[in-house]
């Protein structure tokens, strides 16, 4: 793995210019003042989010797939009309819910089953589902239904407040934030757990194709001047 190739002075005036040179103050700290520093700081930046694709990736998709799972379990495959579950959503995400349903219902006709809505909710849904007003509802019989690796010291709330970390980080990335003085390498081991607590083998396969640690360890180094 490598930093992106760094721009000649006429590339970096004309980068400068359409990524707005200001972007760069949040990087001047760690950079000593130098601007050419922060920029190299930047592209590292970019580096390390571009890393944080697969973890990430498997992180949300083991945990809604788990989540997902678990409610074929309780309710069956019709759970999205389960009238109880629907009403018990915040009344925004239930209206934004009901919206999606409707719109998934009329696009495939008698066709339409539960496993045409996972991709299009949310991380933030399924999070929501692991709140205290689910308890009763979905996880009377424990959350390590669903998270079957979860240790048993950990319950529904810890669970919540991990996937809530790692939104937040991933929503981050998303929003081309700087995250390289953010903890990348305690982040990445919030993605591999989560990943962990629904399957071991998943979790180890991630860690070796993660390139994380790798991009971690490119920061650049300040020129002498």
């Amino acid at each position: 793995m490598q930093l992106p190739i760094e721009p000649d002075q006429g590339q970096l005036a004309a980068i400068l210019h359409a990524v707005h040179d200001d972007r760069l103050d949040r990087f001047l700290p760690a950079a000593a003042g130098s601007r050419d520093d922060a920029f190299r700081l930047y592209l590292w930046n970019c580096a390390l989010c571009e890393a944080f694709y697969l973890p990430l990736h498997f992180a949300e998709i083991s945990v809604r797939n788990a989540i997902h799972d678990h409610l074929i379990d309780r309710f069956g495959e019709q759970w999205f009309d389960n009238r109880a579950l629907v009403g018990n959503l915040e009344p925004k995400r239930q209206e934004e819910f009901t919206e999606l349903v409707t719109a998934e219902k009329r696009r495939h006709g008698d066709g339409m089953t539960c496993h045409h809505l996972v991709s299009e909710l949310s991380f933030g849904f399924w999070q929501h589902l692991l709140t205290k007003r689910f308890h009763r509802i979905i996880w009377a019989q424990g959350i390590q239904s669903a998270f079957p690796n979860l240790p048993n010291s950990m319950d529904r709330q810890d669970l919540h407040n991990r996937i809530e970390i790692i939104r937040k980080w991933r929503n981050r990335i998303a929003h081309h934030k700087p995250i390289f003085d953010k903890g990348p390498t305690a982040r990445l081991q919030d993605s591999l757990q989560l990943i962990r607590w629904v399957c071991h083998d998943v979790a180890d396969w991630v860690t070796a194709a993660s390139n994380v640690s790798e991009a971690v360890a490119l920061r650049p180094v300040e020129k002498a001047r």
